[in-house]
């Protein structure tokens, strides 16, 4: 299950990692502590909010930008030992 919390169409307003977090976390939180045993991915081009989804329960990481937008998302999926999505 792939959770996202910013729009990626063209003109879309920019989300702060901080708005991301408010929308997303109670979205993996409830999924990782539902009976649904599916892995949950994040959708999401910042490497801060990656590491704090995977610290809910969030498994694999899916980044539209294909870590050019966040430099750290690579080192951070490869710290956290997450499969990443690369587009």
């Amino acid at each position: 299950i792939d959770v996202g919390a910013v729009s990626t169409r063209p003109g879309a307003v920019a989300v702060s990692p901080e708005e991301e977090l408010r929308r997303a976390a109670p979205v993996v939180q409830a999924l990782h502590a539902s009976p649904l045993r599916a892995p949950i991915s994040v959708d999401t081009s910042c490497a801060a909010v990656a590491a704090e989804l995977a610290a809910l329960g969030a498994r694999v990481v899916n980044d539209v930008s294909g870590g050019a937008m966040d430099r750290e998302m690579l080192p951070t999926v490869a710290r956290l030992g997450l499969p990443a999505a690369l587009m």
